[in-house]
């Protein structure tokens, strides 16, 4: 123990300190004005801007009352930080007899970072909540969190408190609040924790205020569904608007299972007779880690409850993964994969198996050229227009046909590969090939020109983004070389190379048109040979690609991708998106005119800082000592 003034009760055993008082231990360090300490029971008490640091968390109040045995506590007044995941590390109950017995020989001035000035190194995208098909949830998790509480308990790894206020903003007072009467949090695996609470409801800018519907978060380091109700468009396999909700069947460090059930609501409009099978569709989700470099998932996608027609309504893939070195090997099965061919349009893989290599992306040297490669055997059910590898009609069995002309299919080949709808309007049929393919790509960004970013604070840097925006300009140039082979005979080798010139400017700070993004990107494509299938037939030899993205006003961003085809003069695809962005978290809608898919995207930044954030409503709190007020 370190204070300025010390005292020792020999016969109670107590010890009495203030001023400056640091009580260190094994597992943290306790700092407040005033503590008193219970040697026989092993319990502290402190008084006056008390702060309790264990490992890379923060507990702030007014007084503690802690028992260093048990690990468990009680915070009057209280607002601190977390950080995730290394919450099960810091809050495991400490050895015995620990009071005393670290090192002193820290300096006080490095004893609690949370005691300095706020420094904000910037955010990261973090925990996504997405829907539609669109929906990109790549990204990570929430690892920091910061709270205030009337009270606050806590327990070896859990925590309770009352009167809470938690969120994910360094800054006070913050944009996204949390705010709930009573708030239990418990870590459960060194990835996932879990938060409770009690008609919670979330803050927007310390005015709206949107009840949640749930009152159970789990923020994991893996990608999860929110568990809101969530709100899709699926022209194509569903029929338009519908409405999800996951619910975790079984979780743990190794396995989590979920079900997300659909209410596909434009197909019960449409076809009316509500409710029918066929108005609900379901999504389940299995994901095994089977050790820390093996891994397995496997989903199941139904389309429609209607058990009849079964083959037509799901969708399925099963993977196991194995890290190996550092390159990925995956061994994968899907049924009824759904892929996006450009100007071919979506393409169905009836079935595929088979075994993928992943590199991991290399830099060559000195050079900054990035190189990746992948190789692959599958075995493939999928569509193709070749007569050849479909069997002919019987009735043409006799017929003489002018040389180099196929008699048409048989009427009864196998076209379970072929959306129902497109069945009745095409010849084509499913043809069963092993396929033998290779990649390599070689890319290299080469910078023109960087402006200067503002500095990370709320009312510069980071008044609508996490991380301050660098305006820049810079070329991009892409080589991708495929070689494919198929048990036929059949061969589609090319070699497409890009020049893509991009960049952005403004420092989307200033509240009107301070942001503009843009790409301008050329392809062109060196093929010889076609493949038999249609899912990974090359389309589009030349073609364009073009974006803009422009800050309208304050934090809304507009903006609009197009792919264009310069053989066929065609549009390949236009995708506009609509943003909401803020320093804390972004809502992003999306639309896709040649998916005719949509997607709705809710994403909470994740930020790094030290020092002390101080209290939510950016005001410091001041006490009184003497008379005299201390800040």
């Amino acid at each position: 123990m370190i204070a300025d003034r010390q005292e020792f009760d020999e016969r109670q055993q107590i010890f009495r300190a203030d001023g400056n008082v640091v009580v260190r231990f094994r597992q943290g360090e306790l700092t407040a004005d005033r503590v008193r300490v219970n040697i026989p029971n092993r319990v502290a008490v402190a008084e006056g801007n008390g702060v309790l640091t264990r490992g890379s968390q923060v507990l702030r109040g007014e007084r503690f009352s802690y028992n260093f045995a048990l690990n468990q506590g009680t915070i009057q007044t209280a607002r601190g930080e977390l950080f995730i995941p290394a919450t099960q590390q810091d809050f495991q109950p400490a050895p015995s007899a620990d009071v005393g017995t670290t090192d002193l020989s820290q300096p006080i001035t490095q004893r609690v970072s949370a005691a300095q000035p706020l420094q904000v190194q910037g955010g990261v995208p973090g925990l996504a909540f997405g829907f539609g098909n669109l929906s990109s949830l790549q990204g990570g998790t929430v690892n920091r969190l910061r709270f205030e509480a009337e009270q606050a308990e806590f327990f070896g790894d859990s925590l309770t408190a009352q009167n809470v206020r938690i969120t994910n903003d360094p800054f006070s007072p913050p944009e996204l609040e949390l705010r709930s009467s009573q708030v239990t949090y418990n870590r459960l695996s060194p990835t996932r924790a879990e938060i409770r609470a009690r008609n919670p409801r979330l803050v927007f800018d310390q005015g709206f205020s949107l009840p949640l519907l749930v009152n159970r978060l789990v923020l994991d380091s893996r990608q999860r569904d929110s568990g809101l109700l969530s709100f899709g468009y699926d022209e194509d396999d569903r029929d338009g608007f519908y409405i999800e909700r996951s619910f975790d069947v079984y979780s743990s460090p190794q396995v989590f299972f979920s079900l997300t059930p659909q209410l596909l609501i434009q197909r019960a409009i449409d076809q009316g007779g509500f409710p029918d099978p066929d108005h609900f569709g379901l999504v389940g989700n299995l994901d095994v880690q089977i050790t820390p470099t093996t891994s397995a998932q496997a989903v199941a996608n139904f389309s429609s409850l209607d058990l009849g027609e079964i083959e037509d309504n799901l969708r399925s893939s099963v993977r196991l993964r194995q890290l190996v070195y550092n390159h990925t090997v995956a061994l994968d099965y899907s049924y009824r994969d759904r892929l996006f061919n450009g100007s071919l349009g979506f393409q169905d893989i009836q079935s595929s198996a088979g075994l993928v290599v992943f590199s991991p992306r290399y830099v060559l040297g000195t050079s900054g050229i990035n190189l990746n490669y992948q190789g692959s055997i599958q075995y493939i059910n999928a569509q193709t227009d070749q007569r050849n590898l479909l069997p002919s009609d019987p009735a043409f069995e006799d017929v003489v046909l002018p040389e180099g002309v196929l008699p048409p299919p048989d009427p009864d080949r196998d076209l379970s590969c072929i959306d129902p709808d497109d069945r009745d309007t095409t010849g084509n049929g499913c043809a069963d090939l092993t396929r033998y393919q290779a990649a390599v790509v070689l890319s290299r960004f080469f910078p023109l020109w960087t402006g200067t970013a503002l500095p990370p604070t709320p009312t510069e840097g980071l008044r609508y983004t996490p991380t301050p925006v660098v305006p820049y300009v810079g070329v991009s140039l892409e080589a991708r070389g495929v070689a494919s082979a198929y048990s036929n005979g059949d061969t589609q080798n090319s070699l497409r190379g890009g020049v893509v010139l991009l960049g952005q400017f403004g420092n989307f700070s200033r509240p009107f048109l301070d942001y503009t993004a843009f790409t301008l990107g050329y392809f062109n494509t060196l093929r010889s040979g076609e493949s038999p299938f249609l899912f990974d037939r090359i389309g589009d030899d030349q073609f364009v690609v073009a974006s803009i993205t422009q800050q309208i006003y304050g934090p809304l961003r507009f903006g609009v991708q197009v792919a264009y085809n310069l053989d066929t003069s065609d549009e390949i695809d236009t995708v506009y998106s609509l943003e909401y962005s803020r320093r804390t978290y972004s809502i992003s809608a999306t639309y896709s005119t040649g998916r005719s898919s949509a997607a709705l995207t809710l994403r909470l930044n994740d930020f790094n800082w030290t020092g002390d954030p101080g209290p939510f409503s950016g005001l410091g709190s001041s006490t009184v000592e003497g008379g005299l007020i201390r800040d």
